[in-house]
């Protein structure tokens, strides 16, 4: 069984050596692909194609800071800092298309171990609802 093994991968090899156009598939292609994604990292941050999100910050704390920092530093998102009304008359407009919102007592919820939530509010939707009752409605 080992023997007929060995002796298809070794056929397979002298197939693939022989076509060079294979080769070419199997080994340049993903070379290709692999490089072309290298650029296009290298060539920076497009903010152009990123979707914006309105923060409403009501905490104020050092954590939620720490989480909008880290929102806006993983890329795909352009974080825009409002405050509530103006983030309402925002979505409203059809502007960010999307707004999240963290509490007043976030960090110190957070610090003491109770459980809390964020709200993401999406445009076109009720304002005051909760993500889960968003997605249900959309359904």
């Amino acid at each position: 069984m080992t023997m007929n093994a060995l002796h298809i991968a070794v056929k397979d090899l002298d197939i693939l050596f022989r076509n060079r156009g294979t080769a070419v598939q199997l080994l340049g292609l993903p070379l290709i692909l692999v490089f072309s994604g290298a650029l296009q990292a290298v060539a920076g941050r497009r903010h152009d194609t990123w979707m914006p999100l309105a923060v409403v910050d009501e905490d104020r704390r050092p954590l939620a800071q720490t989480l909008t920092d880290e929102i806006d530093a993983s890329g795909g998102i352009i974080v825009v800092d409002r405050e509530r009304v103006a983030a309402e008359d925002a979505l409203d407009k059809g502007e960010p298309g999307r707004a999240r919102s963290i509490p007043r007592e976030f960090g110190a919820d957070v610090a003491t171990g109770r459980v809390t939530g964020l709200r993401l509010v999406v445009e076109g939707i009720a304002r005051d609802t909760a993500l889960e009752s968003q997605i249900l409605v959309s359904l």
